[in-house]
């Protein structure tokens, strides 16, 4: 059977930690990616 369609789907898992009352959002800066290089970014992965 022919593929018609082809969705590609993005996971992101938002890490969030307490520290000391407060919630924070761990990030990671983009680098030697060039895409959007010294960005701020979660972290994600493709497979095709």
């Amino acid at each position: 059977m022919k593929e018609r369609y082809k969705t590609l789907s993005a996971v992101m898992l938002m890490l969030i930690r307490q520290n000391n009352g407060t919630e924070e959002i761990l990030l990671q800066k983009r680098k030697n990616t060039g895409y959007m290089d010294g960005y701020w970014d979660y972290s994600a992965s493709r497979t095709c």
